[in-house]
């Protein structure tokens, strides 16, 4: 009769068997309660008692969180601590860090230093959510030294050693945690399998890390962790991206985001991750409206898994901004990703990467004498060669190392110092090679394609775009290339028509010529459509080009010489050289270089 009446009841279940009260009538119900003698504040233990009772009958029924909320408002502490403890691990496999640190915060320090399970739980959450080390610390204190703790809190201090580069040491803790931890422990034996894979990748042994990441995720599918399947998930996408395979990480994200889903179809904490990996795909991919969607509902989460976590979505909308041309909102993302680092000083990893994505900005937006000074500190300019197996901060100035080079190559590139920036990218692409990244390759290869041409070897320029490109084409890699700005643009435009040529005389047309067209597409430009036309354009010019002096002006532009296209032309090469003195004299210069970019002003290719 209620429910048909709509009079203050809301069903939660499509039973009909499981109702709550509407928020109103409910308060209104609270309040009249304390209105009463036996319930009124001044009395004692009389809604304390209905907070016990409600939380026994919660707890009999296996609704733990609700057991808890009511037991901490009745603040019966010491049954609270052990029901906090008993409902640790399954609430932090579902990914509810928010609610377990709640929980543990409404706790008498005393009652949680007192119990060993606990503090580990607690000091893995404070952890992962990106408190400071001098919290999570104080609460490691009270778990014990990793060379004396039990299982539980050795699991967590491998975590801790793989956050701060310490491979070796998390490897023994990760093989000492599992040999002392029982089969049931579900969340600590995770923990240590997951240390234990990451230090198997970090030391190079990418085969047995994958395997046993494989691992991690079959026992998490089976224990129902799903905060740790998606960590493997997702772990497993990152390695795809850096081996230049961006679709296959975008299934694994997609895989981790279903995972990570509660039954009503809303996102649990843990989703953050997968939706902050999707958003940055979509950055590469030029979708920017993805991108935006993805990376705000990651940062939307914050307050529920981690805030340290969207420190990449930062960096992303970062680059997201710039790519927009919106410089001052490119500085609020990277100053709000540099005082998330700042906050989370576990590791100085996320410090050094959100130093390396500024640079990259300030590249972008002219401020060399900061690049330089970030060059300066940082040693980019020096070669890291490590003697003896990577450990600490050695390890991760050598991970990052080749990355900042690259920043140093458009430096380079910025002040027209371009054999010194073609010297350092050979090196940086032999380590990318070597290293299995292709992206980064292909990264390298634009680059040199770019200092080629500056300086005035156009064959050698096509060459190396060609290859960047087909490296970059099978993932459909877009902002590696429109980042770079007008030189990419132009540099692609000779590289459509000199392919297009070479697929006129094959008889088909190639996929990097259709990968070509859709990137000079993306340019931030005016549309080929909305142009003017030729003849409109040539009125720049005192003279206007012929037909064929255009077609010449177009091979020269793409790096031919006179001998190559008078064998295209099926002409002399005194024919061309004719047309070649006229093209000079109409545009008005001197050399070969000045051609292309002056035919380019005045959009005549």
């Amino acid at each position: 009769y209620l429910e048909r009446a709509n009079l203050f009841i809301v069903p939660l279940d499509d039973r009909r068997e499981w109702y709550r009260y509407h928020r109103l009538f409910a308060d209104l119900l609270q309040a009249r309660l304390r209105q009463f003698p036996p319930f009124a504040p001044s009395a004692s233990g009389g809604e304390a008692a209905l907070h016990r009772r409600a939380s026994a009958w919660y707890e009999q029924n296996g609704l733990l969180a609700e057991a808890i909320e009511h037991v901490l408002a009745a603040e019966d502490f010491e049954r609270a601590a052990d029901l906090v403890e008993q409902a640790a691990e399954a609430t932090l496999m579902r990914s509810e860090v928010a609610t377990f640190l709640r929980w543990v915060d409404l706790l008498p320090d005393d009652l949680v230093c007192a119990r060993p399970s606990l503090c580990v739980y607690h000091a893995w959450a404070l952890l992962v959510s990106g408190h400071p080390w001098a919290t999570i610390a104080s609460r490691l204190q009270d778990v014990g030294e990793a060379d004396g703790a039990p299982g539980e809190a050795t699991a967590l201090h491998a975590f801790i050693s793989i956050f701060r580069g310490q491979i070796a040491r998390a490897a023994e803790l990760s093989r000492r945690a599992l040999e002392q931890l029982p089969a049931e422990d579900r969340f600590s034996r995770g923990i240590a399998a997951w240390s234990m894979a990451l230090s198997q990748f970090a030391e190079g042994n990418a085969v047995a890390g994958r395997q046993m990441l494989d691992e991690v995720i079959r026992v998490g599918q089976g224990t129902g962790n799903v905060m740790l399947v998606v960590f493997a998930l997702c772990h497993l996408a990152e390695l795809s991206i850096a081996q230049g395979e961006l679709h296959k990480a975008q299934a694994l994200y997609e895989q981790a985001l279903a995972l990570a889903t509660d039954a009503q179809g809303q996102p649990l904490p843990i989703a953050q991750m997968a939706l902050i990996g999707l958003g940055e795909l979509a950055r590469e991919w030029n979708d920017f409206d993805a991108a935006l969607r993805c990376l705000n509902a990651g940062i939307a989460l914050a307050g529920r898994w981690s805030l340290a976590g969207t420190m990449d979505a930062h960096l992303s909308l970062a680059r997201l901004r710039q790519a927009q041309g919106d410089a001052d909102g490119a500085r609020r993302e990277i100053e709000r990703a540099t005082d998330l680092a700042a906050r989370f000083d576990v590791t100085e990893f996320d410090d050094l990467s959100v130093a390396l994505v500024q640079a990259q900005l300030w590249v972008a937006q002219g401020e060399r004498e900061a690049v330089w000074r970030w060059v300066e500190e940082r040693q980019v300019e020096q070669d890291i060669e490590p003697v003896g197996p990577l450990q600490g901060e050695v390890a991760i100035d050598y991970r990052l190392h080749k990355y900042e080079q690259l920043v140093l190559a458009r430096l380079l590139l910025s002040e027209s110092r371009f054999t010194e920036a073609l010297a350092l990218l050979d090196r940086v692409q032999t380590k990318m090679e070597q290293r299995g990244r292709p992206g980064r390759v292909a990264e390298a290869l634009a680059l040199k394609a770019l200092a080629f041409r500056a300086l005035g070897d156009a064959a050698q320029a096509l060459v190396c775009l060609e290859r960047a490109l087909a490296l970059a084409e099978p993932e459909g890699y877009m902002r590696l290339f429109l980042d770079e700005g007008a030189p990419m643009r132009s540099l692609i435009g000779d590289f459509r028509f000199w392919i297009a040529k070479r697929a006129q005389q094959a008889g088909r047309q190639p996929d990097l010529l259709k990968y070509a067209d859709k990137l000079w597409a993306a340019f931030p430009t005016v549309e080929a459509a909305a142009a003017p036309p030729i003849h409109d354009r040539q009125s720049a010019i005192p003279e206007p080009l012929s037909e064929r002096e255009r077609e010449v002006l177009r091979l020269l532009a793409a790096g031919m010489s006179s001998t190559e296209i008078a064998e295209h032309l099926v002409v002399s090469v005194n024919t061309v050289r004719t047309h070649v003195k006229s093209i000079y004299a109409k545009l008005g210069v001197h050399r070969r270089l000045e051609v292309a970019r002056r035919a380019e002003e005045l959009g005549l290719l």
